[in-house]
This record gives C-alpha cells, structure tokens and sequence, in this order.
C-alpha cells in the first residue's frame, strides 16, 4: 500500500480522510494485520561487537575478529571456552 500525502489547497475535505488511511497503513505494517517491514542490515554494531548474517548463519566478532558463529541448525561454534552454569557480573 502506498501512503499519499495531501495537497496543500487542493486536498479540500479530504485531508483527514487521507492522514487517516496513511496512518492506518503505518500501524498495519507495524502490527503484522497487512504489508511487512523488511529493514535490511547487513551488520549490528554494539560497541567492539559486530553481528553479521552470511550464508544463513550469524557471525559475532569482536574487533574485526570471529568470535562465534551461530548456524541455521543452532549449532554454536566458539573460539574460547565456553562455561555452564557461571556467574555473570
């Protein structure tokens, strides 16, 4: 669906009408009932940390360097050593 702007001086009696469906259209999207949002990323950065998508599979580094990968099966590839049941301050 496409949003449609009013027309100033010509959009007379219709503008409510017009901010109204475009309004619609947004908070559909945004809910799922229609259309879809696709944002495209091809990386999050948070801080040092870099997550990037290839091949299906979600790469974490830290510096320019891969630290984990995660695949499309679940199985997780690390660099270090991983800990069960530590304690995270």
């Amino acid at each position: 669906r496409v949003l449609f702007r009013s027309t100033i001086g010509g959009s007379n009696n219709t503008w409510g009408q017009t901010l109204n469906d475009s309004l619609d259209t947004i908070v559909n999207a945004v809910n799922g009932t229609s259309g879809t949002i696709s944002p495209s990323f091809s990386a999050v950065t948070l801080g040092g940390w870099t997550i990037t998508e290839t091949g299906g599979s979600l790469y974490f580094a830290n510096s320019g360097t891969n630290k984990m990968k995660l695949d499309t099966s679940g199985n997780l590839t690390v660099t270090g050593d991983v800990t069960g049941f530590g304690t995270i301050t």
